[in-house]
């Protein structure tokens, strides 16, 4: 049979796009039901997903602890081995059933559940399977809203984790990181969850040193652009897989039209390399490098005298990647690059850039009936329709979103960076006044930025 694990290995985009929201658990209904209409009608593809899902589910081969949390959102029946492997889009959450490496993960969508190779074992083997997939399908239907998740419940969620607050080093940092939040509108506990330091200190400090929530005035009228401070989780739902988001990688961008009000952008919230998660920006679940004992350092933006923000981060096998944000009027000109320095070929790099949207006035419903996906951008309209916050990494990037946070997605992916390259890449995000999404999208990209270079 041949290698399916990669993208490039089957020639079908529309495949590859919903396997894509497969493996990343969010494919809608309509989704849903176009992938089992192919699954019908294309012998091949049955094989493609049950590849596609074991190779990157790999990380579960390796620590047995958190081979549920790698497939907890993944809706698929995969029964059967070699050429009588089926794979079934399902409803309900999926458990893996045994513990060696190479078992089939499986689920039970109603109604679709099908005789499979360990239907002939030993009869407690089929109770402890009827009674595990009752366990989760009550769990799925059980499973309570969204919830808040607080700084002090997060460190006892996610063991080894970066912790949630960072003091700031010197009294210069304290005053930048007090002002930071004092704009972003942070309350006392806020805060104290951002730094660690007590609330008596914060309020002598703020007093200290004049600190107010007026925004402040910025040179060429351009959007206001700061690092993420951490201490207020920036999702509004679907926190619990978002534990302990780290600040490394994430900014916001304030509205022009309410100081208040402000999108964060993470560049990227992940990088999923060939069959790893490489980098993710919080902690549920496990990376190519914690599971090697290994602990990535805490990462700050640095901060430009011209409005600038840039960083890059440094793994131990020589691979680095960082970005750079401009802001203008309207827009950032966003810049990625990924530079290998090891000795191996990275395939199938795939960059999870997020804008989350909660916080801006107008942008909090939780809802996919306000959002547009289509020539590699991702938009969501605003309560009144009189706005819409747009992102862009070109053509060949996968616009998604997910309702519960509310976030919009545009992910580029790069074939392969082989040793010694650098790849580098272009993105946007821009606030739009108006009601002429078409013409807005066609004026963004005669402007060139967006793509690869």
């Amino acid at each position: 049979m041949a290698d399916l694990s990669s993208p490039d290995s089957f020639p079908d985009d529309e495949v590859v796009g919903l396997v894509d929201g497969l493996i990343d658990g969010h494919l809608d209904e309509e989704s849903q039901r176009r992938l089992e209409e192919l699954l019908k009608s294309d012998s091949r593809l049955a094989d493609y997903c049950a590849e596609r899902i074991l190779f990157n589910s790999k990380l579960a081969d390796l620590v047995a602890p958190s081979r549920l949390e790698l497939i907890q959102n993944r809706r698929l029946l995969i029964e059967g081995n070699g050429e009588d492997r089926r794979v079934v889009v399902g409803q309900s959450q999926m458990a893996q059933i045994g513990g060696r490496s190479g078992d089939l993960f499986l689920a039970g969508p109603e109604g679709k559940s099908r005789p499979s190779w360990w239907m002939s074992a030993l009869p407690w083997s089929l109770a402890a399977l009827f009674a595990v997939g009752a366990f989760f399908v009550w769990s799925f239907q059980n499973r309570p809203a969204p919830e808040t998740v607080f700084p002090e419940q997060v460190s006892t969620r996610a063991a080894g984790a970066t912790p949630w607050f960072r003091k700031p080093t010197s009294a210069s940092e304290t005053k930048y990181w007090l002002q930071n939040m004092a704009w972003h509108r942070f309350s006392l506990n806020e805060m104290k969850a951002a730094t660690g330091l007590p609330k008596d200190e914060i309020s002598s400090a703020l007093e200290k040193y004049g600190i107010k929530d007026e925004a402040p005035t910025l040179k060429d009228d351009k959007l206001l652009v700061l690092p993420y401070p951490g201490g207020r989780h920036p999702r509004l739902g679907y926190q619990k897989h978002a534990v302990n988001p780290r600040r490394d990688t994430k900014i916001s961008v304030f509205t022009p039209w309410d100081a208040d009000g402000y999108v964060v952008l993470d560049v990227p919230e992940a990088i999923n390399l060939d069959r790893f998660v490489y980098y993710l920006s919080h902690s549920d679940l496990p990376t190519f490098w914690s599971l090697q004992g290994y602990q990535l350092p805490p990462l700050e933006w640095e901060r430009h005298e011209d409005g600038k923000l840039s960083y890059e981060r440094h793994f131990p096998n020589g691979v680095s990647f960082g970005a750079e944000v401009t802001p203008g009027k309207s827009e950032l000109r966003l810049q990625a690059w990924l530079r290998n320095e090891s000795a191996s070929e990275l395939r199938n790099v795939n960059l999870q850039n997020c804008v989350l949207l909660g916080r801006a006035e107008g942008f909090s419903e939780q809802s996919m009936d306000n959002k547009v996906f289509k020539d590699g951008f991702a938009a969501a309209r605003s309560a009144d329709g009189q706005r819409w916050a747009i992102v862009s990494w070109g053509e060949t990037a996968r616009p998604w979103g997910i309702s519960e946070c509310p976030c919009i997605h545009s992910d580029p992916r790069i074939k392969v960076c082989h040793p010694g390259e650098t790849v580098e890449l272009r993105g946007w995000f821009s606030f739009y006044e108006g009601a002429d999404l078409d013409a807005e999208l066609e004026r963004i990209k005669s402007v060139g930025w967006v793509g690869g270079l």
